[in-house]
């Protein structure tokens, strides 16, 4: 997916927010957002911190 204007302002919102996210995480968070997609990953909280939907496939 390509990081065009609405990922570029959702994460500008992101940083303005003031969040400690790590810069190759607040871009898929920013993508996610902008989509409209959740994140499958194992490392949560850097997601639910950016309000983004995550998906754990190691939860049961």
């Amino acid at each position: 997916l390509p990081f065009d204007l609405a990922c570029t302002q959702a994460y500008a919102e992101l940083i303005a927010a003031g969040l400690a996210i790590a810069a190759a995480d607040g871009y898929i968070a920013a993508i996610a957002a902008a989509h409209g997609f959740a994140v499958a990953t194992r490392d949560i909280s850097p997601f639910e911190a950016a309000g983004t939907t995550v998906i754990n496939p190691w939860q049961a």
